[in-house]
């Protein structure tokens, strides 16, 4: 059925041992994404949990525009995304 596989996808690598995975659950445009995975990456590299992060990346998203903000809209932490990624 049209759109499981990103859930299939992802069941399949958090049943591998993948701890934590951030995907979008919808179809997204790159250039609408850009800004999002900029702002999700920086709050990573400042030692936020997966799932802060893309909360906050969001959250910065409401002012780029309808379209920047449906992408991100399209984005989930799915597993254990509430411990900072440790190196």
């Amino acid at each position: 059925m049209a759109g499981e596989e990103v859930l299939g996808l992802s069941t399949t690598l958090l049943g591998q041992g993948t701890p934590t995975l951030t995907a979008p659950v919808i179809p997204v445009p790159d250039g609408e994404t850009a800004t999002l995975m900029d702002a999700y990456h920086a709050g990573l590299a400042a030692g936020r949990s997966p799932a802060e992060a893309l909360a906050t990346a969001q959250q910065r998203t409401r002012d780029s525009g309808p379209a920047a903000l449906a992408a991100a809209a399209g984005f989930v932490c799915l597993g254990a995304g509430l411990a900072p990624l440790t190196s």
